[in-house]
């Protein structure tokens, strides 16, 4: 895509339901327009107003989003019903802007040498939008004054700036709403047996989870495939596996035996062989058909896991990310990130995939290439 400039700060508002595909209703979007460590946009972060307990932690969330990804451009945009309503009926306004003069002054003091860093915020009903910084300049501020001052703007003025008519033309079409979300769980009676037997064992100590996965990894070393040992047939199961998940140790030794072939089962779940085999899997070409077997025990336990356990889904965005399918790695991470937001190895994932970090073992083949 060609590279895309706005002229005034009101057009991030259009370019948004771009990004997204539909026009996000009644949230705040931080939307990252600009990182130190690449071009293009980034990280999109969307705020119900009904899951905000205080407006003030939006100031929290949007720094918190720069200082993990070394933001450079930034635009917090509300989406309401009523742009009238927006300006005189709360204060959303007001901390939308705070937040935005606290990302503004961080941004300009890290990078006063080179002039880079910027923010947007504004709100639009999808009829008219108005800047949030000019806004809150007013003498008196309200929409009355903002009309009178100019600086409410015809919503369909930002849709036909060239930015965004240039994304129109190249066939960008925003749907009007979010559409429907598709569940990655079965429906939660199916499930019902196989959640229970994971709170169960996570609730107490009568079950072995390294001997049900040792079990497990030892028939898809033999030569089985994940589809083939009928997981979803046993709920008690189901659950156990899931719940071993929750043993870091245990979890980071499968995804090793994953992506590395030469990782016996005998040496699962001990860290210090599973970090030297993780190294020795960064100098092997990819062995997909290993780590697709594992990936098809993972979905299933995936799909009967508790929505409040993250583990099978951010295990599935790690050998996705692995196996070079970011697009398959986001979209597990985010899952697990539902789950559970502060999940560190869905937010390490989502991370190299926002950075568009690669495998180690794909650096390893272009340098093997490089010297041949």
């Amino acid at each position: 895509m060609t590279k895309l400039k706005f002229s005034d700060p009101r057009e991030t508002m259009a370019l948004t339901p771009h990004l997204l595909g539909f026009r996000p209703r009644n949230e705040i979007v931080i939307v990252t327009l600009a990182m130190e460590s690449q071009r293009g946009t980034g990280p999109i972060v969307r705020c119900d107003l009904a899951d905000l307990a205080e407006y003030a932690d939006l100031s929290y969330v949007a720094m918190q989003l720069v200082l993990d990804y070394k933001i450079t451009g930034l635009a917090i945009d509300w989406y309401g019903a009523d742009l009238a309503q927006m300006c005189d009926g709360s204060d959303i306004a007001y901390h939308i802007d705070a937040a935005a003069r606290q990302v503004q002054a961080y941004l300009a003091q890290r990078h006063q040498l080179n002039g880079r860093g910027y923010v947007c915020a504004g709100g639009t009903d999808y009829r008219q939008a108005v800047n949030f910084a000019e806004f809150t300049e007013l003498v008196e501020p309200s929409f009355a004054a903002a009309q009178e001052a100019g600086i409410v703007v015809p919503y369909q003025k930002l849709v036909e700036r060239p930015m965004n008519a240039e994304l129109v033309f190249s066939g960008s079409a925003p749907l009007d709403c979010e559409p429907a979300e598709l569940e990655l769980r079965v429906p939660a009676a199916i499930r019902a047996a196989a959640v229970t037997s994971y709170r169960q064992c996570i609730a107490g100590t009568e079950f072995r989870p390294k001997v049900l996965w040792k079990n497990i990894l030892a028939k898809l070393a033999a030569g089985a495939e994940g589809t083939e040992l009928g997981l979803a047939s046993d709920s008690i199961k189901l659950g156990r596996l899931n719940a071993a998940l929750k043993d870091i140790s245990l979890r980071d030794s499968i995804l090793v035996f994953a992506i590395n072939p030469q990782m016996p089962v005998s040496e699962i779940c001990h860290p210090d062989i599973a970090a030297a085999q993780l190294k020795v899997a960064s100098q092997l070409p990819v062995n997909k058909q290993r780590i697709t077997k594992v990936i098809d025990v993972l979905e299933v336990l995936a799909a009967y896991s508790a929505d409040e356990d993250p583990s099978a889904y951010a295990a599935l965005a790690y050998l996705w990310w692995w196996a070079g399918k970011s697009d398959l790695a986001e979209k597990y991470a985010a899952q697990a990130l539902k789950s559970d937001p502060q999940y560190s190895l869905a937010r390490l994932v989502e991370r190299a995939v926002t950075a568009q970090l690669p495998p180690p073992w794909s650096q390893q083949e272009k340098e093997t290439s490089h010297s041949g």
